[in-house]
């Protein structure tokens, strides 16, 4: 979720669909074709996004590691410790048990024994780690490419190992692996758009435009199908069954969300709002889980409606309202809170 000097609209709304998509996936249950297709790829794609962003410009690690904490970790401690105020003002926590919580809190602070109530912040810390593993392994190729294989090896082996689940320096290893392959990939991600202006340029328009579109859709069958057959997957839990269709389905759609960011990047008003969420990606990451996870379904079960949060066919009016809900938030973060959120200045909410 880095910046980048020269701004491209497509990747800001493969962000944008990204973060809408991390919402929707938690509004889905267990065994629903949508969230295994969503969890399939949702987070890879930000990771290879970050990776495909990083700055190649050469920094000391002093510099480069205070950037990161100020931008990641920074709003990760933030958000624990307002996870862990709520949590005990709500359930009124005192005693042993607000012993207990504070402690396991701190612990997620470090990286270990992760149980918080707001789950999404664990990608903060997971992002700030990887920066700073990749600085050091970045210097060498022998060196970044072992680590590499490292990665792949942990996700083939993780079911077999005894792992400390929680552990958030192990949850980040899969997304160290596309972190990698977005930077390897940097020129070829950041010039996609280029690349389908030069086939339109060069080709009928209509025949380069039908073909994109029936490739995506045949990628999505396809994606879709792969996703069901692997099932849900869940990083924060080590649970990617197949590491083969886990890696596929990852590259796959996350590259699948990028090349209809490309085609979506042609129309003038879908897009509007695409680059607004992809732009304060981190605000939703962030904010999205206590309406998903919280209030709503504390205001549905009130008036006997809870099954229909997590009904197909209601999913989307719920994501409609949730994802406008957002719009104040996001508005309100970047005017007054947007040092919470790792930003140095307000930024306008374009």
């Amino acid at each position: 979720m880095d910046r980048n000097n020269t701004r491209k609209s497509f990747i800001d709304i493969a962000k944008g669909i990204g973060i809408i998509l991390v919402a929707l996936g938690h509004l889905d249950t267990d065994g629903q074709v949508s969230r295994e297709l969503i969890y399939s790829f949702h987070l890879p794609l930000f990771f290879i996004i970050s990776g495909a962003l990083a700055s190649k410009k050469k920094t000391n690690f002093k510099d480069y590691f205070q950037k990161n904490f100020k931008t990641l970790y920074v709003p990760y401690l933030v958000f624990v410790v307002i996870d862990t105020v709520l949590f005990a003002a709500i359930h009124h926590f005192s005693g042993d048990a607000a012993v207990q919580m504070i402690t396991n809190n701190a612990l997620a602070l470090a990286g270990f024994g992760f149980k918080c109530v707001n789950r999404p912040v664990w990608f903060l810390f997971a992002l700030f780690f990887i920066k700073t593993v990749f600085y050091f392994v970045s210097k060498n190729k022998a060196v970044k490419y072992i680590t590499a294989i490292a990665c792949v090896a942990f996700v083939f082996f993780s079911g077999k190992l005894d792992v400390l689940y929680g552990c958030l320096y192990l949850m980040a290893l899969p997304g160290l692996f596309f972190y990698m392959l977005g930077s390897e990939m940097r020129a070829c991600i950041l010039k996609m758009d280029e690349a389908f202006d030069n086939h339109l340029r060069k080709n009928n328009k209509q025949a380069v435009s039908m073909i994109c579109v029936l490739g995506v859709a045949a990628i999505f069958v396809l994606l879709t199908l792969s996703a069901h057959k692997n099932g849900s997957i869940d990083m924060t839990v080590f649970r990617y069954h197949n590491a083969v269709l886990y890696f596929a389905n990852s590259i796959l759609g996350s590259f699948f969300v990028l090349a209809v960011s490309v085609l979506l990047a042609k129309l003038k008003f879908i897009p509007k709002a695409l680059i607004f969420y992809g732009r304060n990606s981190i605000i939703v990451m962030l904010c999205h889980y206590y309406l998903c996870r919280k209030a709503l379904p504390a205001v549905l079960n009130r008036f006997d409606l809870s099954d229909w949060l997590y009904h197909p066919i209601t999913q989307a009016v719920v994501l409609i309202l949730i994802m406008v809900a957002m719009i104040p938030v996001i508005m309100i973060a970047n005017k007054y809170f947007y040092f919470i959120f790792g930003k140095s200045k307000r930024l306008k909410n374009a």
